[in-house]
């Protein structure tokens, strides 16, 4: 697999697998899903993750999935944004739905009709959420 990096402005997303394509596709769901940092632990805090689930193609159910993760900037506080092309459930950790077992929890949310994910993406830039600064713990992922 080929890594691409896309600057936008002064943002850089870190695509994995990523199609371009899939920029243009219409969201048919938001899916907002938190797995626990520490699966061992019951008071582990939750890492949230959102799946932009794209309407099905021939290859099934698949999404553009946006993972802030700690690690830019000079201290590495700074959230950088991972956008990957998915199957639907891999992007999810095989989890769409709460369990209880696992501590994972999933939201999904409709949108509205003609969404895409590059106007979420705009959204996030122009409201600086690609930018977030972590605390000295690492946390912070679920306020973006």
């Amino acid at each position: 697999m080929t890594s691409i990096t896309i600057a936008m402005d002064r943002t850089i997303f870190h695509p994995r697998s990523f199609n371009p394509s899939d920029l243009n596709s219409t969201i048919r769901e938001f899916v907002l899903c938190g797995t626990p940092v520490d699966p061992s632990s019951e008071s582990s805090v939750l890492h949230w993750k959102i799946a932009l689930v794209l309407d099905v193609d021939a290859y099934g159910e698949k999404c553009v999935s946006l993972d802030l993760t700690p690690g830019g900037g000079a201290n590495g506080m700074t959230g950088t944004l991972i956008v990957d092309s998915q199957p639907y459930r891999t992007s999810l950790n095989e989890s769409t739905t709460s369990d209880s077992s696992s501590g994972a929890v999933s939201y999904p949310i409709p949108p509205s009709p003609t969404t895409t994910p590059t106007q979420i993406l705009d959204l996030l830039r122009t409201s600086r959420r690609d930018k977030y600064r972590y605390d000295p713990t690492g946390s912070g992922c679920r306020h973006w």
